[in-house]
């Protein structure tokens, strides 16, 4: 078992790779009431094309969310309802790259533990609770597609990729998912639910032998392996599908999301998304020199927000709200990133501060501690490793980063009106 202390904050992890092939991640919380526990699958929604020994698949846009909520299906019980039996709150969500169950609870981890391993290894498929599940998921459907939220930022991925399944949306669409049979969902599991695809992160005062000995025993019939796949991402080398999209729909006031398209190849490092994280701060935070000037002309409001997102084969920086002259706001983000660019970054020492302390908070919260480990370990890292990077980025990292990822034959503009 390995070990990882952040000596700003002595918050630390345990990590151990079980003879199955499951990686567990402990993060203890001495005192704490909570107990928080995840099961993490490495396959989300941009998996849907893949070659296993030697044969290419592809299965319909939507299968990993369809088979998160079919996960929940047990033949003898409702799954959910035990959960709530027990005092726990269960929940799940797929994501581009992952798919992750877990569950909060202050009494009986014990048995949540044991409840949430056994879902999610026996599967229970049949054609009608399939067929019942895809009008609940059209209806989810649905809902995102009258989100302006939602569809302002799906329409700025699919200008940003021109091929990348990234920007097909986590639920797919009503037709993909009326495609969704019995055998995909199957053939999912089988071939990305296995001990080397899966992480068990729990955040608490847990019992760390309970906690190994359970996973160790819910997975010893499992195959190691996930089989010989190759995942394909149909990854986007080269310029942007289109610098420009617009759709209307019944907001009060234009909704944009203003991205750069950052060139990267498989994953990027924890450094490299922190100096990313800190780049687009120092860029457009709030006690920053822009911000303040876009705030009193009016151009941007308190929903004002930036983020720097990365997966398989991609990443982007994005800037995002609501403005009446959205091009006049990303004419003056292009102006001062290039102002960066020429005179140097400001506030590096107040904006690095402030990351570390916004970061070292997050240990206060059990399903926090647990949502960031779940993104680290699909990425190839851990919190502590991404803990130590806020703390030993430099001023060169963010002036590599504004240089090398914000381009303005990358930017791209999306808007609601």
């Amino acid at each position: 078992m390995m070990t990882k202390i952040n000596k700003f904050s002595d918050e630390k992890i345990l990590i151990k790779l079980l003879p199955s092939g499951v990686k567990c991640y402990i993060i203890p919380k001495k005192g704490f009431v909570e107990k928080h526990a995840a099961v993490c699958v490495r396959c989300g929604s941009a998996d849907v094309l893949y070659e296993k020994n030697g044969e290419r698949q592809e299965i319909p846009p939507g299968t990993a969310h369809f088979l998160e909520h079919k996960m929940f299906e047990d033949e003898n019980m409702n799954v959910i309802e035990e959960f709530s039996r027990l005092g726990c709150e269960v929940n799940a969500f797929t994501s581009f790259n992952s798919t992750a169950y877990h569950f909060s609870c202050a009494n009986n981890f014990e048995k949540g533990f044991g409840l949430l391993l056994d879902f999610v290894t026996t599967p229970y498929f049949t054609d009608e609770n399939i067929e019942a599940e895809k009008g609940i998921i059209k209806q989810e459907i649905d809902m995102y597609d009258d989100d302006p939220n939602w569809i302002v930022y799906f329409q700025m991925l699919c200008a940003m990729y021109k091929n990348h399944t990234v920007s097909r949306n986590i639920a797919g669409t009503r037709e993909s998912v009326q495609k969704i049979t019995k055998d995909n969902l199957c053939n999912l599991y089988n071939d990305f639910y296995k001990p080397s695809n899966i992480a068990v992160i729990c955040v608490g005062d847990v019992d760390l032998e309970f906690v190994f000995n359970s996973v160790s025993e819910q997975f010893s019939s499992c195959s190691r392996n996930a089989g010989n796949v190759k995942r394909f991402y149909n990854s986007d080398e080269g310029k942007i599908k289109s610098s420009y999209a617009k759709r209307e729909m019944g907001v009060a006031k234009p909704k944009f999301y203003i991205g750069y398209k950052d060139f990267v190849s498989d994953y990027p490092s924890h450094k490299k998304i922190v100096a990313m994280k800190m780049a687009v701060d120092i860029i457009a935070g709030e006690s920053g020199e822009l911000y303040n000037k876009m705030y009193d002309m009016n151009l941007i409001d308190k929903n004002f927000s930036f983020d720097y997102m990365c997966g398989t084969d991609y990443g982007h920086s994005i800037f995002g709200g609501t403005s009446e002259s959205c091009e006049k706001v990303s004419e003056m983000i292009y102006s001062h990133i290039e102002k960066l660019k020429i005179h140097g970054i400001d506030r590096f020492e107040t904006v690095k501060k402030k990351n570390i302390g916004r970061f070292a908070r997050l240990f206060n919260y059990t399903n926090s501690i647990s949502n960031v480990q779940v993104d680290c370990f699909v990425k190839n890292f851990d919190i502590i490793d991404l803990f130590s990077a806020y703390q030993n980025v430099t001023e060169k990292d963010i002036a590599e980063c504004l240089n090398e990822s914000f381009d303005k034959k990358s930017r791209v503009i999306s808007l609601v009106v």
